[in-house]
């Protein structure tokens, strides 16, 4: 929370929830919160918040919380952790299943007064929002009624006080987050792999990365990262698999910073080698030492005919790492620079730009 703000906001003449609530927060620090009203008529209101964050403390924290101090109004309304904690802003870990909160109402006059539901933010739908009369054994669902309408009598001091009201928050099990599928395929001779995913109950609330191995699984890295629109289908290209198996998998992140991973897939991504007839033309050069550490060196076979020639070495993203020229049938090039995996050399025609001869090599 953005204590100081919310102070200054707190203790100027014109103070509000409706302008110091939810506006004093930066849009990245996506508050949860429910902001509630007491109403008699246009003028005699007061509210409170209810925020939500995933690190807050269940007791009082000055850094977190602001208390409630008595006015000259004629109603008011807290929240409150304890009798002696009564707090306008009353910050509290978001419930993994559900939470009571418990309000304090009071007014100086007899007569009707209502209990809104002036906002809630992201908030997500699965959880229901439900105001307790504990007095008339009563409940509203306030997701679909933002108002209670109740009496206060000063001769009945149940009619106010903290034990009237409570403010509970419950997880529908049935809207619960669920992947529903996850595919990952690579189109023949395509060089991308396309990786989709179908889910529902996903709201605008959860975090999804797309993780790569290319070690078997023994390690994974975050490939692409994409936060949910409620669409319920999402999808991504990796238009740079390495070559052999890459396996893939689904790291999913809700907003109470619960993480759950997908089953793993295997996509075995082969690089289409060029060919004249039937013919590889890997057979027209050779690459050695292979693996190779320090250096590399290329003998074209015998079937080449003499010229000048292009030859190029590309990673296994199809991305030019080194490139030489020669006009005899042998070329070196030192290779202690590259990052250890597999590469492509081709050996290009300079008249006419034509591949004759193409070779692969492992670099330790």
């Amino acid at each position: 929370m953005k204590v100081f703000l919310l102070l200054a906001c707190f203790f100027t003449a014109s103070f509000n929830l409706e302008t110091c609530g939810a506006a004093a927060f930066s849009p990245i620090d996506s508050p949860k919160l429910i902001r509630l009203q007491l109403f008699k008529d246009d003028i005699n209101t007061d509210e409170t918040l209810i925020i939500f964050k995933n690190e807050a403390k269940v007791s009082y924290d000055n850094k977190e919380d602001i208390r409630y101090f008595k006015g000259a109004g004629q109603v008011r309304l807290f929240s409150f952790i304890t009798k002696e904690s009564p707090l306008v802003f009353n910050t509290q870990p978001f419930p993994q299943t559900s939470s009571a909160t418990r309000l304090n109402v009071f007014a100086r006059n007899d007569g009707a007064y209502q209990l809104k539901l002036k906002e809630i933010a992201n908030i997500p739908p699965m959880f229901e929002i439900w105001l307790i009369d504990n007095l008339v054994k009563d409940s509203l669902d306030l997701r679909q009624n933002p108002a209670y309408s109740f009496n206060i009598s000063q001769a009945d001091t149940n009619t106010f006080g903290g034990t009237r009201f409570t403010i509970v928050i419950k997880k529908e099990t049935s809207r619960s987050y669920h992947l529903l599928s996850l595919n990952a395929y690579k189109p023949e001779k395509a060089k991308n792999v396309s990786i989709t995913w179908t889910t529902e109950n996903e709201s605008n609330n959860t975090l999804f990365d797309i993780e790569r191995s290319d070690d078997n699984g023994k390690t994974f890295k975050v490939l692409a990262s994409l936060v949910s629109n409620n669409s319920g289908n999402y999808s991504i290209q990796d238009n740079f698999p390495v070559y052999g198996i890459n396996i893939y998998r689904l790291r999913q992140r809700d907003f109470t910073d619960n993480v759950t991973y997908s089953m793993n897939l295997k996509v075995d991504h082969k690089i289409f080698e060029p060919t004249v007839g039937n013919t590889n033309i890997n057979s027209n050069a050779t690459v050695y030492p292979n693996p190779a550490s320090h250096s590399i060196n290329i003998a074209m076979s015998n079937n080449i005919p003499a010229g000048k020639y292009n030859i190029a070495i590309t990673n296994t993203w199809g991305l030019k790492v080194k490139e030489g020229h020669t006009s005899g049938p042998h070329w070196q090039s030192e290779v202690s620079d590259l990052r250890p995996g597999l590469y492509m050399v081709t050996i290009t025609s300079n008249t006419d730009n034509k591949i004759i001869g193409y070779n692969k090599f492992l670099k330790n």
